[in-house]
């Protein structure tokens, strides 16, 4: 009998440990290994004008409080005389703690010839301005210099994803908010 119930202990625990959430630390592993790979380029082969741009995500994590950068590098060299070659970066950062919802958004494309662009946002509670958003611009936009830095703050941001990563980013995020003891999403399912 105590045979038995060592044996039914042991499977007892194998089973709870193959249920376990993954950790804060194997979840912003996967949350980065994800966000870090996205990088679109885009390149259109009219013949009024050439135009390339590519753009790149990179997070990092300092425990609770997220930094998320994006660049833009951005050629457009339109036959008409305008000309447009900058980067930008966008470096967004904020609490997990201060969000309240992350969901998703689809941004529509503007000419039937282009494709649909994915990504997530993050509301910050109550709709405070609790994001902070620093732009940085260098280069030539619309034949004008375009160097400028901006800052601000926001109550809510977005974050470009492939649209296979999005669903699975959400519920990362999610789950990274409960171990950083962020207040649930309100819900009405």
């Amino acid at each position: 009998m105590k045979y038995l119930f060592t044996l039914f202990a042991i499977l007892f625990g194998i089973f709870v440990s193959a249920q376990a959430k993954p950790t804060k630390e194997e979840t912003v592993k996967y949350i980065k290994n994800i966000v870090d790979r996205f990088d679109l380029t885009y390149g259109a082969g009219e013949t009024s004008f050439l135009k390339h741009y590519n753009f790149s995500n990179k997070i990092a994590f300092q425990d609770c409080y997220v930094v998320i950068e994006q660049q833009l590098v951005y050629n457009d060299d339109w036959k008409s005389g305008y000309k447009s070659d900058f980067v930008r970066v966008v470096t967004k950062s904020f609490d997990l703690k201060d969000i309240e919802q992350v969901g998703e958004i689809t941004f529509s494309p503007e000419k039937e010839s282009t494709t649909a662009r994915y990504g997530i946002t993050f509301h910050s509670k109550s709709g405070e301005k609790l994001i902070e958003e620093n732009t940085s611009t260098k280069g030539i936009e619309n034949n004008r210099d375009a160097n400028r830095n901006n800052s601000e703050s926001e109550s809510e941001t977005f974050l470009f994803v492939e649209l296979a990563d999005r669903e699975k980013l959400i519920k990362a995020f999610n789950h990274l908010r409960k171990l950083c003891n962020a207040p649930e999403p309100i819900s009405f399912d």
